[in-house]
């Protein structure tokens, strides 16, 4: 039970200081960004994450319990390649929506370019991020939310002092916050396991570890895509029929509202799976 109280409370240091910066940064957030960049910004993520939800095929949280080490690097290998592929299949979906006349859904062609960048970095940022559950690397997973959270609020904060605020930069460091999680989940981890998991991942292995583990696209990827879907729901109707305005309204009161809720409750779910 020491170990478990530890884990939680290392993981429980980033989900409080970013939730404390957090509540600081919004006032000034929020005075240069207008709450149109808010809502386009939102469009922007309730179009992805059903893309980014098919990612790794729900075989992100069987890295976690695979029965084997052998299992966890076959799984790891699995989530590399259906993240390419779903990266690929997006763009012909997303080319396809392109062309849609739907109020506020023009943002697709906007932004076209960064919703497979995002969507590789989401699926690589679950596969590294089971990864270091698995071999119980908290501080890692920890340093990692916190240096998304600087990494994606200084791109902010910097275009906004500059006087560039604007949609493309709250949607830029969110990119590059990614980017730099999945940088930390990487440290010293690839280096380590890079022999072991070269000598273990083949296609063949690949396929019967899919197999295997086939319960988790089964059950809990349906179960994620209509998590999602129930989520960004609220965001579609307001897309349609409303102004990217009352998007951007919606999104910052909803931000402010789930703050608390993120304090502990991820960090003692991720250490007790």
């Amino acid at each position: 039970m020491s170990r478990f109280i530890k884990d939680v409370a290392i993981m429980s240091t980033a989900p409080i200081i970013t939730q404390l910066l957090g509540f600081l940064i919004i006032p000034i957030v929020t005075r240069y960004y207008s709450p149109e960049n808010f809502g386009e910004a939102s469009v922007f993520g309730a179009i992805l994450m059903p893309f980014a939800v098919f990612a790794n095929l729900g075989y992100g949280s069987a890295i976690i319990s695979a029965d084997s080490e052998k299992d966890a690097s076959n799984l790891f290998g699995l989530n590399l390649i259906s993240t390419f592929f779903t990266s690929l299949l997006s763009l012909l979906i997303l080319t396809c929506l392109s062309y849609t006349t739907l109020n506020n859904f023009s943002i697709v062609n906007k932004y076209f370019w960064i919703f497979p960048l995002s969507i590789i970095i989401h699926g690589f940022y679950i596969s590294f991020r089971s990864l270091n559950i698995r071999l119980n690397r908290f501080n890692f997973l920890s340093i990692s939310q916190i240096s998304r959270f600087i990494s994606e609020n200084s791109v902010k904060l910097f275009a906004a002092f500059t006087g560039n605020a604007s949609a493309f930069f709250l949607i830029f460091g969110s990119l590059l916050g990614g980017v730099s999680s999945v940088s930390v989940l990487n440290i010293n981890l690839w280096k380590k396991n890079k022999t072991k998991i070269i000598r273990d991942v083949n296609l063949t292995s690949i396929k019967k570890t899919a197999f295997k583990y086939i319960k988790f696209p089964k059950f809990i990827l349906i179960n994620d895509v209509f998590g999602r879907l129930s989520e960004q729901l609220p965001i579609y109707l307001l897309a349609i029929f409303f102004t990217q305005t009352t998007i951007g309204l919606y999104a910052i009161g909803l931000r402010l509202l789930t703050m608390p809720l993120n304090l502990f409750g991820g960090a003692i779910g991720d250490v007790f799976f």
